[in-house]
């Protein structure tokens, strides 16, 4: 069913023709055209827009995933998000058993269910996402990681959205029919202008958020064609997005372009994950990664500039690690894994065009006992940019990432240019030495 609305000018919709008609009528995996604004293709997700002055509440209803991560939020018609509510937050229904809380022994358990209210006033739900107290609202539903051999949803169907209106009645909206991204954003932005001032700010947003006009601060030291020197130490940066996740905290370096015989070499300590790629249970660490310390993390290659696509992302799960745990990713030409790789080395490819490159490390849910997180270091403030579009500092750069390094220790991740031939010859080590760069 696409969305379909009457045209309602400036009045307030009603509760027959608010929106959503349907539900998830948005979904961005970082596939195809929805390649943009830094997406981590190891994650999905899917929108759908809520009208809270039409309807005193929605009720989600699902099914737990067979997955890394779920999580759901709510944003205001501007993109910022409202509340949040991660899978270990989330108590499933009676009888039922969540994969994600600690009193959960099996990701096998035979109901999995699990049921969200949202709206502006709290009910007696145990599971409660509050919305903003003016204008429209998004709902969004996030998957990271499926196990291996499910599709993106983790094997479990979208949840079920039931509308429920200020006397009591309700209606559950069937599930959107699927569209290409640029037309499903196309048909949602024609629904909501439709609303008149009610949906506007949230067409506006949907508009500039899915468009290639999204691109990170600036970086520092970097010359005119807007290529460094040498790869910016990483710092926490908050990137702009559509849907922005508050729970994932970022560290990435910019203005990194290709040269002839030019690689970089990126080298840092891993935090310990679950094994879920494999089936086990999320309280299962992955073997060889030491206790879990972080339910996810990721290191992605995306383009700066506009529209910020990613060129590949690798997932803890695919990364490679050394016996003493240590990560070593080597950014090089190509689309496919090159034979002169050492064997412990994650190979990730340059973004095919001539722009520079960002990357990026995400940390999603550290562990309470795990204080070397990027969520330690945004927490104690070293963060630079914020999500607007101007310049970094040079000065500003080094001081936050000398916090973030002094925060995450050997966690903290470095990276180098290195000449292919030297790196055939001295590995990573010898990288390192000819950058004048400490290796962690």
């Amino acid at each position: 069913m696409v969305l379909t609305i009457a045209f309602l000018g400036a009045r307030a919709a009603t509760a027959a023709d608010a929106p959503p008609q349907c539900a998830w009528p948005i979904e961005i995996d970082g596939a195809g055209a929805s390649n943009v604004a830094h997406p981590d293709p190891n994650a999905a997700y899917w929108a759908t827009p809520f009208d809270p002055s039409a309807w005193r509440k929605a009720i989600v209803r699902g099914r737990f995933p067979k997955a890394r991560v779920m999580a759901f939020a709510t944003y205001d018609a501007h993109g910022v998000e409202t509340a949040g509510l991660l899978d270990l937050n989330i108590a499933p229904d009676q009888g039922s058993a969540s994969p994600f809380r600690p009193e959960s022994a099996s990701k096998a358990a035979s109901a999995r269910n699990y049921s969200i209210s949202v709206g502006r006033e709290r009910d007696d739900s145990h599971n409660h996402l509050g919305v903003p107290r003016q204008g429209l609202a998004w709902i969004v539903y996030r998957v990271y990681v499926p196990d291996g051999g499910a599709d993106r949803k983790g094997g479990a169907p979208l949840p079920a959205i039931t509308l429920v209106a200020d006397d009591g009645r309700s209606k559950t909206i069937p599930a959107c029919r699927p569209q290409p991204f640029p037309n499903a954003i196309a048909q949602a932005e024609r629904t909501l202008r439709a609303l008149g001032d009610s949906g506007a700010s949230a067409a506006d947003y949907l508009a500039s958020a899915s468009a290639p006009a999204l691109a990170p601060g600036g970086v520092a030291e970097v010359d005119s064609g807007g290529c460094a020197a040498a790869p910016p130490p990483f710092h926490a940066r908050v990137l702009p997005g559509l849907f922005h996740h508050d729970a994932v905290k970022t560290l990435v370096s910019g203005g990194i372009c290709a040269a002839p015989n030019r690689i970089v070499v990126i080298r840092g300590k891993a935090p310990g994950f679950p094994d879920t790629h494999s089936g086990a249970p999320v309280s299962q660490p992955a073997p060889g990664a030491g206790p879990i310390a972080m339910r996810y993390w990721s290191m992605c290659d995306n383009l700066e500039d506009p529209p910020a696509p990613v060129a590949a992302c690798q997932a803890d799960w695919a990364t490679r690690l050394d016996p003493n745990g240590y990560y070593t990713y080597v950014l090089a030409p190509g689309f496919s894994r090159p034979g002169w790789l050492a064997p412990d080395a994650s190979f990730l490819p340059w973004n095919a065009a001539p722009q520079p490159n960002l990357l990026i490390l995400r940390n999603l849910i550290p562990a309470n006992s795990f204080t070397q997180s990027v969520q330690a270091v945004v927490r104690r403030g070293c963060v630079v940019g914020g999500s607007g579009s101007r310049a970094i500092g040079a000065n500003e750069l080094k001081k936050a990432a000398a916090c973030a390094e002094q925060i995450m220790g050997p966690y903290y991740p470095h990276a180098v240019y290195c000449d292919r031939q030297l790196y055939l010859q001295k590995g990573w080590r010898g990288c390192f030495a000819a950058a004048g760069v400490t290796p962690p």
